[in-house]
């Protein structure tokens, strides 16, 4: 006898359930509990997402790696994680704290003391992304 091959369903882009957020899975429109349409959300209800870039110290080669740190309900919460990175990060080291106290991102390892970087391979940028203005 011979088998059937079942289709393969098609693909989505899911978000990983650790970055959604209700603000992030709020995209569209829907109905209530009553049954009745609802609309969808305003584009200021969308999050934010924490970003770190890397890239090389000397200007040569095209390699430049993004990573999401991870989205976020509110900008205060997005950019606390953003200095949480910072901290996390060696090229920051002795000098990142002191240099961005009090000051909301984009934090740069190429902003650092010529003897913090004169020897790194990489820099490292890490910045917010309004996720709802991006996507206008």
């Amino acid at each position: 006898s011979a088998k059937k091959k079942r289709a393969s369903p098609p693909t989505q882009d899911v978000k990983p359930a650790a970055l959604a957020s209700p603000a992030a899975s709020a995209g569209t429109a829907g109905t209530d509990e009553a049954g009745k349409k609802t609309s969808p959300p305003t584009p200021s209800s969308g999050t934010f997402r924490v970003v770190r870039t890397t890239y090389p110290s000397d200007g040569s080669g095209s390699y430049e790696e993004e990573y999401v740190v991870g989205e976020y309900a509110t900008l205060e919460e997005a950019n606390k994680a953003a200095w949480r990175e910072m901290e996390r990060n060696p090229q920051f080291e002795d000098w990142g704290e002191e240099d961005y106290a009090g000051k909301s991102p984009p934090y740069s390892s190429a902003d650092g003391p010529f003897e913090a970087i004169a020897d790194e391979d990489e820099f490292i940028d890490i910045y917010v992304v309004d996720i709802a203005k991006k996507e206008e």
